[in-house]
């Protein structure tokens, strides 16, 4: 865990400590297995939880990549829903060649 604890994580979050640990603890049920273990008064990854960091990095850096595409005008898409949704429908009403 990079900031060391669940409360200064909390913190960096602007979220109370007991919110971050519920999240974590459903994090934690929802892999299968603990995600962070205790270790002399600071709070580590588990291996499972590296794992986990690792894909949701991965997961966060292609979102990156995409927005860029996206504002670069590489993609016509975008990430707001509503602005998604404005993109459907406009696809929808227009005449099929």
């Amino acid at each position: 865990m990079r900031l060391g604890g669940v409360t200064r994580a909390a913190e960096e979050l602007a979220l109370a400590q007991s919110t971050v640990s519920g999240l974590l603890r459903k994090l934690s049920d929802t892999v299968g297995a603990p995600v962070l273990h205790a270790r002399g008064g600071r709070v580590e990854l588990t291996d499972t939880g590296r794992a986990v960091a690792q894909l949701c990095e991965e997961i966060l850096e292609s979102l990156q990549r995409f927005e860029l595409a996206r504002e670069t005008g590489l993609l016509p898409y975008s990430l707001d829903p509503s602005e998604s949704q404005a993109h459907t429908m406009a696809a929808a009403r227009a005449p099929a060649n």
